[in-house]
């Protein structure tokens, strides 16, 4: 399976646990949020 992209950005996203790197990722890559997350 072969997507074809017009850009494709890298980043990291650095911090300390439980601040919300995770869901701040997921929010902007897949425009999905949840209030009720588990920590990774």
């Amino acid at each position: 399976m072969s997507e074809e992209y017009d850009y494709l950005f890298k980043s990291i996203v650095v911090g300390d646990g439980g601040v919300g790197k995770t869901a701040l990722t997921l929010r902007f890559s897949k425009d999905f949020f949840t209030e009720d997350y588990k920590m990774t």
